[in-house]
């Protein structure tokens, strides 16, 4: 499959995240996406010390819920000005917080995800908070496909 078709079918008609108690942002933030994204309690997800893209995919996946890095190239995959990634996209990405610290963050529809809590997104968060893994476009059946 061509990536701007496998690209496109990655958007989604809603996305229901699931908010937990935010008292429960202790547990990291890795166990805190994969509870978002599933719905799985974040005490019945294992904590680690470093949760890395190796760690919270296979989590993800075996929830149903399908990845797609997003690569460089495929910004300029739709033409010149023309954007690939959208409001109506999920995204996954780690983004760097700290000089020594990432963490990972859920993006759809100008708002940021991030331990239970919800903010507005603004652009200049991938420059203050550079990328570190991902970003992942995500998919699961029951957010459905926006044709």
């Amino acid at each position: 499959m061509r990536r701007d078709v496998a690209i496109r079918r990655f958007r989604v008609q809603r996305f229901t995240p699931h908010l937990f108690a935010p008292n429960y942002s202790g547990r990291g933030c890795g166990v805190n996406a994969v509870s978002l994204l599933t719905g799985v309690h974040p005490y019945k997800i294992d904590e680690q010390s470093d949760y890395t893209p190796e760690w919270i995919l296979p989590k993800l996946r075996r929830h149903g819920v399908s990845a797609l890095k997003v690569e460089s190239s495929d910004a300029a995959t739709f033409g010149i000005f023309s954007q690939s990634i959208h409001g109506n996209h999920v995204i996954l990405a780690s983004q760097r917080v700290k000089v020594d610290e990432a963490s990972w963050f859920v993006i759809f529809d100008n708002r940021v995800y991030h331990n239970f809590e919800v903010s507005r997104s603004d652009v200049l968060d991938f420059i203050n908070f550079p990328i570190i893994h991902g970003p992942y476009l995500l998919w699961h059946k029951s957010w459905g496909r926006f044709e």
